[in-house]
Order: structure tokens, then sequence, then C-alpha cells
């Protein structure tokens, strides 16, 4: 079957410094009714950028938008005249069903939000590192940290290895502000648009923050100097934390938080995971595990300190980072709040009885970590080498995997549907 595409109106446009007609198609809620189609006032209007641009286009999303406003007749009398006395309110304290697609986007909001944080740790530990390798001297220590970090989960440019020593910082800063798959700007890309797909369901302080911290990421392109670059990577840390904080003190703890929490807390368990298995690699006895940057990049450096009060054993910082649920940048931690998570979201589907999937998981994950001797795990084997840690972490990570599956299918299942071909076809 084929329509005839019918001529677009036109709507005048300031641009280039004079009014222009440009094409535009109206977006307006309708409805299906046994008389017909019963539209309400007002709508979304998508303009053309060029004249050129097709009705498939601008229905698409090309173009740019505008607000389509109905006027009245009648000049509005302030709102306050307009109060009425009404019923008494009735209290609520619960939250209302929150839609699947907007679970799913919040899950990967706190997702693109944690993965920006620990990239930003790794870059900024990279960066220090490498620069201070180079400040003595010695290239091949700058080249074998940024090999190291590589490791524990930093994406590299192509070629990388290749470039002089002390090219190095500069050149994987560069390609973490330039939007490349797997970058800090590719992630904090990612995170603000899943923002914008719920402004309406975000405070102005979390959409400005969130604004805040893709712009200081994309601003590290213009980053001079050591100093400079230091300087707006640690800017780009309290930020993040920042957004972090606003939601754990502004948001109150319904669906909609379970879902942002807990992708957080995925992705930061994951990220954990991986650097501790990184770490590991390749190590050949305990003094060339990089303890000390596994401290440093989550945070657990005085935590470390103030108990030991000696230089880090693998025993010890295993324990510190994989087992301690005080440690809000421990592994541990992550899957105890997990745990409480999958008993919430449960509870409020009105589901009990038998253990659903994600809370079978979590048991098996908490418990596995609970019960983890770090004292037997910590020791090399000449055969193997740190075979028993390395194992354990890769089972906690494909659990890990297995859990965000679980999740994704259980709770973002989107009903679909499809507009009619033609304008005056029912609805189906």
């Amino acid at each position: 079957m084929a329509q005839e595409v019918g001529g677009l109106s036109t709507t005048p446009v300031w641009q280039r410094g004079r009014l222009e007609p440009h094409h535009m198609v109206i977006r307006v809620f309708a409805v299906a009714t046994d008389r017909g189609w019963s539209v309400m006032p007002g709508g979304l209007v998508r303009v053309s950028g060029e004249n050129e641009l097709t009705t498939a286009r601008l229905q698409a999303g090309g173009g740019g938008s505008k607000d389509l406003w109905v006027l009245s007749e009648t000049r509005p009398t302030p709102e306050n005249a307009e109060r009425r006395a009404t019923a008494p309110v009735k209290l609520v304290r619960g939250s209302r069903d929150l839609p699947s697609r907007v679970a799913d986007t919040m899950f990967w909001l706190g997702r693109y939000l944690e993965r920006c944080e620990t990239t930003t740790r790794l870059l900024r530990a990279a960066s220090q590192r490498t620069e201070d390798a180079l400040d003595q001297g010695d290239g091949q220590r700058a080249t074998d940290t940024i090999q190291t970090i590589a490791r524990l989960g930093l994406t590299l440019p192509p070629g990388l290895l290749s470039y002089p020593p002390h090219h190095l910082p500069a050149a994987v800063v560069e390609f973490h502000a330039t939007g490349h798959p797997g970058s800090l700007a590719d992630h904090a890309g990612r995170m603000i648009r899943q923002a914008g797909n719920l402004r309406d369901r975000l405070s102005l302080d979390t959409w400005r923050a969130l604004q805040r911290l893709k712009d200081e990421i994309d601003a590290m392109t213009s980053a001079s100097g050591r100093s400079d670059t230091q300087g707006r990577l640690n800017q780009v840390v309290l930020t993040a934390e920042a957004v972090s904080g606003l939601a754990m003190e502004n948001m109150t703890r319904g669906p909609m938080w379970l879902f942002w929490d807990t992708g957080r807390r995925v992705e930061r368990a994951g990220a954990i995971a991986d650097t501790l298995g990184g770490a590991l690699a390749g190590a050949t006895h305990e003094q060339m595990v990089p303890m000390d940057l596994l401290l440093d990049i989550w945070d657990s450096v005085m935590t470390y300190r103030s108990r030991y009060l000696a230089a880090p054993r693998l025993a010890a910082v295993l324990d510190l980072l994989m087992c301690d649920e005080n440690n809000p940048r421990a592994l541990g931690f992550q899957l105890a709040a997990l745990a409480g998570h999958m008993d919430r979201l449960v509870a409020i589907s009105g589901e009990t009885g038998f253990l659903r999937a994600e809370q079978q998981l979590m048991t098996v994950l908490c418990g596995t970590v609970r019960t983890t001797d770090v004292t037997v795990i910590a020791r090399y084997d000449t055969d193997g080498g740190f075979i028993d840690a390395e194992r354990l972490l890769e089972t906690l990570r494909s659990r890990l995997w297995e859990l965000s599956e679980v999740i994704s299918r259980e709770y973002f299942t989107h009903a679909q549907w499809h507009l009619p071909l033609h304008p005056m076809d029912p609805l189906p």
C-alpha cells in the first residue's frame, strides 16, 4: 500500500540574522473515540534545520523543536484567585507505579555515573604516576605503569605503547576527553542522554550537577600542563561524588531510587572485581601486585593506614577491598546493599514465599564473599600463581553479569505498540 506524501507547512524561524521559512510538523496527543479523533490543544513542533529536510527525518527527530501554545480568548486570572475550597487532601507516602522504561533508564543512569567516576579515578592515577616516573627520567616505568593500569580496566588509545614515553600522559588524557568508544567522554555522553530522558523526574539540582559533570569532562580537552590536568580530574571526581550525594540525600527511597542505586552498586562491584583481578593477573609474587595503586583508586589509603600502620600486604588489602562490608569502596559493601535492594523490589512487586532469581543470586554472592578466607586466597602458588583469588573474582564477575541480566529480564520488559499507517486508522 502506498500513500502520497503531502507538502509541509512552514513557520518563520530566526536564523543567520533574518527570518526564514522552515518546514514543520506538529506532534499532538490524540485519542481515538467512537466519534473520531480527540486532540489535546497544543503540542510539540518539529522544525527543519535546513529547507531540504524530509518529512521522515522531521518525524524521526531531525531539526529543532518548539512548543505549540493555543492562546485563550480571555485573559487568565492569577493562580491564587482561582483557588477554591476542595475536599481534604488524602495523604500518600507510597510511590506510584514506575514505568518499565523509567526503571531501565534510572538503572543505566546509575551505571554510567559510576562508570564515569571509576574511569576518572583510573585516568587520574595513570596521569599522576606516569608524570612522576617521567620527572625522575624513568621512561620504562612510565610505560609499565600505563600497562598496569590498563589491566585494571582503563581503556587505552590504539597503538599507545608505540609512543615515546613522554607523550603517554597527554595521549591518554586526550583520548578520554574526545569521545572515543570506551572513553570517559563517551561514558559522560551516554550518562547525560539517559538523564535527558528523565528531566521530569530529576530535581533541578541533580540535573544541574549531571550537566556540570558532563561540561567538566568536555573541558578536559583544553587542559594545559600537568597541574591543570590533575586539577580537572580531581574536580570531575568531586562532581561525580556530588551527584551521588544528591541522590542519596534528596531522592525518596522508592522504586526509582532503588533502580538508580542498584545500577551504581552493580557497576561499582564489577569494577572492583575487575581491578582486583587485573592487579593479580601475571604477578609472580606478592610484591608485584600494585596494592598501593588499588588502595589509591578505591580511596582506601587512609583506612588501611589507620588499621595496619604498615606497608600494604595482600591479605589485608583483599579483606579491605573485597570482604569488608563497612567499607563503601569494598565489593562486600556493594553486595550487601544489592541484597537489600533485591528484597525491597520483590516486596514492592507483592511476591512473597519462594526466593526469586535475583534474591537467589544475591544469597550466593554474599555468602561467597562472607565465607572467603583471604589469608588462603592471598597465598602464591608456584604452579598457578594467585589462581584461587583469580578464580573467585572471575566467578563473582560472572554472577554480577548474570544479576544484571536477571534484573533486565524481570523489570525492564517494555510493552511494544505501533502507530497506525494511516492517520485515520484506529489505534491498536
